[in-house]
């Protein structure tokens, strides 16, 4: 059974496709077209009017979620036509530029100054290394903590990415340059 954000992902590719502009006022979606779009392309915003209006509003400085959608597609198709990759190392390269995206887009809460992003636990003087700079403010992690750090932040990344049905390219390990296993 399809989630409601790949519904209302397909509904928005639909009124793409149609020539329909949407915008988002307050909690409704206003429709922009050239001509009267298909009944089935109407039924289908309004079925999933709820859900687009979460997908596409924004956060000041942030994408919204359908914003990664067309940047999955956009970069895709760069790779396979214009950089002459393989469909499935385009989808590849698309998605790790989603997901490093969203990573730079969506910073997690610095602790305080003195403890670790990652496992909470004080610093030190020793073992330390920058994990990221979030409005003029240093978060620190301990050296041994970094891996697991970026791998919770990679997962993180992962579920945003899915609700906008945006998913690692099949047969891959998820993770670009690796091999699947």
């Amino acid at each position: 059974m399809e989630n409601r954000h790949r519904i209302a992902v397909k509904a928005w590719v639909a009124a793409r496709e149609a020539g329909v502009r949407i915008i988002v006022v307050k909690d409704s979606l206003e429709l922009e077209a050239p001509r009267k779009p298909p009944d089935e392309v109407l039924h289908a915003l309004t079925a999933a009017r709820e859900e687009l209006v979460i997908l596409l509003r924004q956060q000041p400085g942030k994408l919204c979620g359908l914003d990664y959608v067309d940047l999955f597609e956009e970069r895709a198709a760069f790779g396979e036509y214009d950089a002459g990759m393989t469909r499935h190392a385009a989808e590849l390269n698309a998605f790790e530029c989603c997901v490093s995206l969203w990573m730079s887009q969506n910073n997690p809460v610095i602790p305080d100054l003195h403890r670790c992003i990652h496992c909470g636990e004080q610093t030190g003087d020793e073992g330390l290394a920058l994990a990221l700079q979030s409005n003029g403010r240093n978060a620190w992690i301990h050296t041994s903590c970094h891996r697991s750090f970026l791998a919770a932040r990679r997962v993180k990344a992962i579920e945003a990415l899915s609700g906008f049905g945006i998913y690692p390219p099949s047969n891959s390990a998820g993770h670009f340059g690796k091999k699947a296993g």
